[in-house]
């Protein structure tokens, strides 16, 4: 299997290490305010992390990244902000402390950032840190919490006209109910997927689809959630968002799992320009030139 990052001839470090560095890297580029260097670094990390099987550690990357994503959106991490530069220090410190893997104090720090918006009458930051406590509490099961955060943010974020913002907790409010409330869950899928279409917002529409096929699947509607990832690769392909790539075929070979047709997963891949090579355990999954994921035969069944 071709190495997945490059390093130096006199130094060999593994997966695990590399994932480590590079994750100490994104919060050096949040230190910095670089946040979109920090976004690109997060989704190289993302795909080692899948490539490890840390689920873990994969949790709390998406959990960075799509808090990375919104505070970009809200205005923050570029040469200039709206907002006061303690309040935006702030919304950069809890950034860090959630790509460190510390909820709690990311919590904690969101929450400083929240009360000082509110003084100031500043209301996207208000919303910006509602997310960040919201999905940090969704992080390490405050479901409740999570919900009671996210409902306070969505209003603000329709208020005031931050349609990116709206759609990500709509998806948000969608997962925390999905296990629960599936057809509740649908709902709020279906409204963030409304509201990503509405404005262009690529990545948010595509995350959506494969947690609306996550629903059909979960309710025994295999062909609806295969119609969902199918729409959901494309777009991907047209923004060259790898890592989400890997994670929305990797479904789709479940979904095939699932209905005892693993081979008609490697026969799409082929068909849509993806090669996958077969090893003798398994095969690697390529976008162009980019390795996206291995997956063992006793994942998808013997497709060979």
């Amino acid at each position: 299997m071709p190495p997945i990052a490059q390093t130096s001839a006199q130094t060999q470090i593994s997966p695990a290490q590399e994932l480590q560095k590079l994750l100490q890297q994104a919060v050096k580029q949040t230190e910095l305010g670089q946040l979109q260097q920090s976004l690109d670094t997060l989704q190289k990390a993302l795909f080692l992390a899948r490539k490890l099987k840390d689920k873990k550690t994969e949790s709390e990357i998406l959990t960075a990244i799509e808090l990375t994503k919104s505070v970009l959106a809200a205005g923050f991490g570029g040469t200039t902000t709206a907002s006061p530069p303690k309040t935006s220090s702030l919304i950069e410190q809890g950034l860090e402390q959630t790509k460190q893997g510390q909820p709690q104090k990311a919590i904690a720090i969101f929450e400083q950032a929240l009360s000082l918006a509110r003084q100031t009458k500043d209301k996207e930051t208000e919303a910006t840190a509602l997310l960040g406590i919201g999905l940090n509490y969704s992080n390490i099961g405050e479901t409740q919490k999570a919900l009671d955060t996210y409902n306070q943010a969505l209003p603000i974020f329709k208020a005031t006209n931050n349609p990116s913002g709206e759609a990500t907790i709509l998806n948000n409010l969608g997962k925390l109910y999905q296990a629960s409330q599936p057809q509740k869950a649908l709902e709020f899928y279906n409204q963030a997927l409304a509201t990503s279409r509405k404005i262009g917002y690529f990545s948010q529409e595509a995350t959506t689809l494969n947690n609306i096929a996550g629903v059909y699947l979960a309710t025994g509607k295999p062909q609806q959630a295969l119609e969902s990832l199918s729409l959901a690769i494309p777009i991907l392909q047209k923004i060259g968002d790898r890592p989400k790539i890997a994670g929305t075929l990797n479904n789709l070979g479940e979904v095939y799992k699932e209905i005892g047709q693993p081979q008609k997963a490697l026969d799409y891949y082929r068909k849509n320009g993806f090669k996958a090579p077969l090893l003798q355990h398994g095969f690697i999954l390529y976008y162009g030139n980019h390795p996206l994921y291995w997956s063992p035969f006793i994942l998808i069944g013997d497709a060979r």
